[in-house]
């Protein structure tokens, strides 16, 4: 399965970098098109439609006891699918060939449902037919560095270095039995790197379109998992300095976790739509 999701991540991203490489046709005439490096700040405001995945386990403390189960969040506790979410991200070049990119959104979702089967997570087991109350709380602040490698006024392709920093919080209420409602909740945070290629190319004096493939995989002490990040857009510009654009975001992370303080797993990802508006400067 990873093997599959690498190729995916790279291999073919790597065919459409050639591929464009090969097809950039000469540099416009004067005054048709600014060349893309000559934007210094670029800003993507707007409104991200993502559906999400999220299972997840967690360990009793005691770890003579069996491992928690692995929870469906969505269908076994009824937390949303479908989010509609603000989002922001942009860049600022710091030289012809360097970046400084940032990102950021945060989603809050809750959830009631009769469970259908006995579910343990980390110290508690809610029986069957119990009512369960969820909420589940994630952000992702992301900030990288780009480097250009190729550069021309049409196309841009660049290498690039990022941190993603996860914070993930999960949280289940309900009746463990003979009348007693319990709450357990696990929470994890921290940065994740990244690498991987982003591309830029200008269709013409108000089209460009961009790419961008990262990845990261890691299997140490406690650790091991991956995170995948591909995204895609178009955008327009009615000005020279405003535009409006639409995007796919798919995002993918596996880890398997045994610390002394949380033992688990978690699979979160989502894959959505985003509309935005542009400025640049």
């Amino acid at each position: 399965m990873k093997m599959k999701v690498f190729i995916t991540a790279f291999i073919i991203p790597l065919q459409l970098i050639l591929s464009c490489i090969l097809s950039v046709p000469e540099p416009a005439t004067a005054g048709e098109l600014n060349s893309l490096y000559d934007t210094t700040y670029k800003l993507h405001l707007g409104a991200f439609l993502p559906r999400m995945k999220t299972k997840t386990a967690v360990d009793p403390s005691n770890p003579l006891l069996p491992p928690g189960d692995l929870i469906d969040m969505e269908n076994d506790f009824g937390l949303e699918k479908d989010l509609t979410l603000g989002r922001l991200d942009g860049y600022f070049r710091l030289g012809r060939r360097h970046r400084i990119q940032a990102g950021y959104f945060t989603l809050k979702r809750d959830g009631s449902r009769v469970i259908n089967r006995n579910i343990t997570f980390g110290d508690i087991t809610f029986p069957l037919n119990a009512t369960v109350e969820s909420e589940a709380k994630n952000s992702i602040l992301e900030v990288g560095y780009m480097y250009s490698i190729v550069q021309n006024e049409r196309f841009e392709l660049s290498g690039t270095f990022g941190v993603h920093w996860l914070d993930v919080e999960t949280r289940l209420t309900g009746d463990t039995g003979g009348g007693i409602v319990e709450t357990e909740s696990a929470s994890a945070a921290g940065p994740l790197p990244l690498f991987g290629l982003d591309v830029d190319y200008a269709l013409g004096a108000r089209w460009i379109l961009s790419f961008r493939a990262m990845r990261f995989a890691i299997e140490i002490d406690e650790y091991d998992g991956s995170l995948t990040d591909l995204r895609a857009s178009i955008e327009y510009f009615f000005l020279e300095n405003f535009g409006v654009g639409l995007g796919v975001n798919d995002f993918d992370l596996d880890v398997d976790f045994d610390g002394a303080r949380l033992a688990g797993e978690l699979e979160w990802g989502y894959t959505g739509l985003q509309v935005f508006a542009t400025l640049r400067f």
